[in-house]
């Protein structure tokens, strides 16, 4: 089994369950249900400023969207300090190399 099948095979595993996934007909509910429920509160409530609702539901929103980012933002600046300390150790051992030579005879003619 070379590479290319088996680049295929999940190639052609990808494809038909996007397939599946995109055909699906059920009715998705794209809310969390504490946040359906707060709205829904607030359209019965006729004394309740929808504006302030809305506010805050998207600032919930806004607050829950930021963590994956900031926990993938940090992984990545850990990342590159690392690599780039890595660099740094990789260059200073070449310019040491660089100035070696290991048979240096100073021989006076």
């Amino acid at each position: 089994m070379n590479l290319s099948s088996i680049f295929l095979k999940t190639k052609i595993v990808i494809i038909i369950t996007c397939t599946l996934i995109l055909c699906e007909k059920s009715r998705v509910s794209a809310q969390c249900p504490m946040c359906k429920a707060n709205v829904e509160s607030a359209q019965k409530n006729k004394d309740v400023n929808k504006k302030v609702v809305g506010s805050g539901l998207n600032t919930g929103i806004l607050y829950l969207l930021s963590a994956p980012y900031i926990l993938i933002g940090g992984l990545a600046f850990y990342w590159y300090r690392n690599n780039q300390s890595k660099k740094l150790k990789l260059s200073d051992i070449s310019k040491i190399n660089s100035n070696f030579t290991p048979y240096n005879f100073n021989i006076k003619k």
